[in-house]
């Protein structure tokens, strides 16, 4: 089957082949750059009129994240990402990206795109929602005192949420679990409840043969390790990756958002792998102090060191400490210093000059796109004869 007859089956509105001499910036107006990586630019911009008449999900004045993905090099990270593609059925490649390129993903806590524009021979620009908050690493740090309970237990039952649907619903693993890759939507108000939170940056992400079920929620790959240091589980140092080792990545941001300090005493080691191998998790410090049991109970559950006995993302969900009804109130955006109530009473909360936070990693700005199953390599092929998928001519669309 051609590639692009195939794409047909998808989502053909929101894929668009660029026929010389149109040109992307018909549809879309650039207005400053948000980030750079090996792949491309992540550019600032919204939809032209004629953008939004041919994507009218793409709103008139609206600012989105548009990522320019330039023709990948032989060899490069795109073709790497791609591999996941050769163990997936062509049934499965289409049930992957339609779901991708649906609503659901965004609903559900993953940022997805809107639309796709190809400019064969040069680049593909990727239309995604604009988070216009901080990542979570950033939220973080700037705190000079750690999150109530309540409020770390709403950040974490988000993060479950888009991992699990990424599983269960998508089928693929990220394997890039980290604060860095998560980011609010709006910027957080003190005195407001928090801004939703967002999975992004799939470019590490691997594409399963099927979904996640109970069955194969422990099931490990043996392939290519990947991801960063700190955030790594014990069997993705041997080779081996699975949902499992996404709960752990979970687990470790948990672990920092319940307690502004790293597990594993891994900031007081330049070996990661034996730090996680041989040290105990701790709840010791001041940090842990008021911390309740149920919180240190699923935080055991997800730093299990065994995969095999590691919670997955839906025994996570339904922990008690998720559960609690307290939990369930809307998370608030506290002030830098400001104390918190418990029963009626407040309570000053444990202050740190500065969260023990390991280095704030580069983001590989690969994103969505190359996640996808299919290679992005396949777009930069000339221009045939069949206009299945939206070829854009200069004598219109």
């Amino acid at each position: 089957m051609r590639f692009r007859s195939r794409m047909q089956q998808i989502n053909p509105e929101k894929l668009f082949f660029l026929i010389t001499p149109r040109h992307v910036s018909e549809f879309l107006s650039f207005e400053g750059t948000l980030g750079e990586g090996g792949f491309g630019t992540v550019f600032k911009g919204k939809p032209t009129p004629a953008g939004h008449k041919l994507v009218p999900e793409m709103r008139p004045n609206k600012y989105y994240a548009i990522k320019m993905i330039r023709k990948p090099r032989r060899g490069g990270f795109a073709e790497e990402v791609a591999y996941s593609l050769l163990a997936v059925s062509p049934d499965r490649h289409l049930q992957y990206i339609h779901i991708m390129t649906g609503s659901e993903p965004l609903q559900n806590g993953i940022l997805g795109f809107i639309a796709a524009f190809v400019q064969p021979q040069q680049a593909v620009y990727q239309v995604m929602e604009m988070l216009e908050g901080p990542d979570l690493f950033d939220f973080l740090a700037q705190r000079s005192s750690k999150l109530e309970e309540r409020i770390a237990a709403g950040l974490v039952k988000q993060m479950l949420k888009a991992v699990n649907f990424l599983h269960r619903k998508v089928g693929a693993l990220h394997r890039d679990i980290k604060p860095e890759n998560f980011g609010f939507i709006k910027p957080p108000i003190a005195g407001q409840p928090l801004p939703e939170l967002k999975l992004f940056d799939l470019g590490l992400a691997w594409v399963l043969k099927d979904t996640v079920t109970d069955e194969t929620a422990k099931t490990l790959l043996r392939i290519k390790r990947c991801g960063t240091a700190c955030y790594m589980a014990p069997e993705v140092w041997d080779g081996n990756t699975g949902p499992p080792s996404d709960v752990w990545g979970v687990g470790v941001v948990s672990y920092v958002v319940t307690s502004l300090e790293v597990p594993f005493k891994l900031m007081e080691t330049k070996q990661p792998k034996m730090a996680i191998r041989t040290n105990p998790l701790s709840f010791s410090s001041r940090a842990w102090q008021n911390t309740s049991d149920h919180a240190k109970h699923f935080l055991e559950g997800l730093l299990d060191k065994n995969p095999d006995t590691r919670l997955t993302t839906v025994e996570a969900l339904a922990h008690d400490w998720l559960q609690d009804a307290r939990m369930g109130l809307p998370p608030i955006a506290e002030g830098e210093n400001s104390n918190v109530s418990v029963d009626g009473q407040d309570v000053k909360p444990f202050q740190k000059a500065l969260p023990s936070l390991p280095p704030k990693s580069k983001r590989s700005e690969a994103g969505l796109f190359e996640s996808m199953t299919f290679a992005p390599s396949m777009y930069f092929g000339e221009t045939g004869t069949d206009t299945s998928a939206r070829e854009l001519s200069a004598q219109g669309g």
